[in-house]
């Protein structure tokens, strides 16, 4: 397939210049690294001991049990729609990507999601997902940029569909709209939208001179990205509601595993309490969100008294179909990998023999001119 095309915003860019890979190892690159295997151990422990600390005070056999309810059945097909959603998914940021002014290729651009999806939840705090699908699209250090401002878009799309899910889900339930009040309500979501829209203004008056060379590139890309994508106004908008229809999806996955556990409560405390939990699993605490979730949805529901035993066995069952996803965007990513090698190789033989063909016709032509000429 060809690239997608979301306006004029297509920057050409000059190929990426080839680097030592052994002068990277740098002592500060050392250091560096050095650094994050000491996070990624912190948050490996912090992991565990929420876990522990969940396992240890909740009765591990009717927490089996609670699981046990979901059946292979409802568990196999959630995973399936998951997956379907997640296609969704990498549109949209393969949409925001190309906006932002570099040109993916629709089988690049999903290969490069779910390898992202797979690290993201296999490899947490090594290279993270986000990371890891930059670096597939990118092929310039100048692409760089482009590609930055479309995935701190995609992130942007699903917070504020996250809180206003929330906000659904309290204006939808009176007891929490009486708690939390309208007025407070209105300016959370005030904050939120101000927040958004200062960043892209802010940029705009940032001037490239204020920084020394190295640097001035960057900010010159960065904005040019920004003002490319805030420029398609329509693929912003689009964007966000599949964000909404997306996460929206994910909290109806959720409640169906509730309710199958025995879960009996309104489907607006779901859009309250859901959206509010992975929010909370966003925070660099623990690997993945791991049993920061499954606490913080145990705390929200209590509120609707839900026995915590059963909301974590909810999280745990929903837990155990994201890790499956996973494995199976890794898979997807290798069989899409070798399809991409295939039209490769395919494109290269087709261009040699395209030029085989021109170069037999030119000798052709060249023997008919020489005989003409000798008769």
């Amino acid at each position: 397939m060809g690239p997608f095309t979301f306006g004029k915003a297509v920057i050409d860019l000059e190929p990426m210049e080839t680097v030592d890979l052994a002068a990277r190892e740098t002592p500060k690159n050392l250091q560096s690294r050095s650094r994050g295997w000491k996070t990624f151990a912190l948050r490996a422990m912090l992991t565990i001991s929420i876990l522990a600390a969940l396992f240890f005070w909740l009765p591990a056999d009717e927490l089996w049990m609670a699981t046990k309810k979901t059946g292979i059945a409802l568990w196999g097909f959630t995973l399936f729609c998951v997956c379907l959603v997640h296609i969704m998914g990498a549109w949209k940021w393969i949409a925001l990507v190309v906006a932002s002014g570099l040109q993916v290729k629709w089988l690049e651009g999903l290969r490069a999601h779910v390898v992202g999806l797979f690290a993201n939840i296999w490899l947490p705090s090594l290279t993270g997902g986000d990371v890891v699908r930059l670096g597939l699209i990118t092929k310039s250090k100048k692409q760089i940029a482009f590609a930055l401002t479309g995935s701190v878009a995609d992130r942007a799309n699903d917070v504020v569909a996250l809180l206003l899910l929330t906000a659904v889900g309290i204006l939808w339930l009176p007891v929490m709209k009486e708690k939390m009040g309208t007025e407070a309500l209105a300016s959370i979501t005030i904050l939120v939208v101000s927040g958004l829209l200062s960043a892209p203004a802010f940029l705009k008056y940032v001037q490239a001179g204020w920084f020394p060379p190295r640097i001035a590139r960057g900010v010159t890309a960065l904005k040019i990205a920004v003002s490319a994508m805030l420029s398609q106004k329509k693929v912003l908008v689009l964007t966000q509601l599949l964000s909404l229809l997306i996460q929206g999806s994910f909290v109806l996955f959720n409640a169906a595993i509730g309710q199958a556990m025995g879960i009996q409560i309104p489907l607006a405390a779901w859009f309250f309490a859901w959206p509010l939990a992975k929010l909370a699993a966003m925070a660099p605490v623990s690997l993945g969100g791991l049993g920061v979730r499954e606490a913080a949805m145990a705390a929200l529901l209590a509120a609707f008294y839900v026995d915590p035993t059963l909301s974590v066995a909810q999280s745990l069952v929903w837990e155990s179909i994201v890790l499956a996803q996973g494995l199976l965007a890794g898979t997807f990513s290798l069989w899409l990998g070798r399809i991409l090698r295939l039209q490769k190789t395919n494109s290269s033989r087709i261009k040699n023999s395209e030029n085989e063909v021109a170069e037999n016709n030119l000798q052709s032509s060249y023997t008919q001119a020489s005989n003409g000429s000798d008769g």
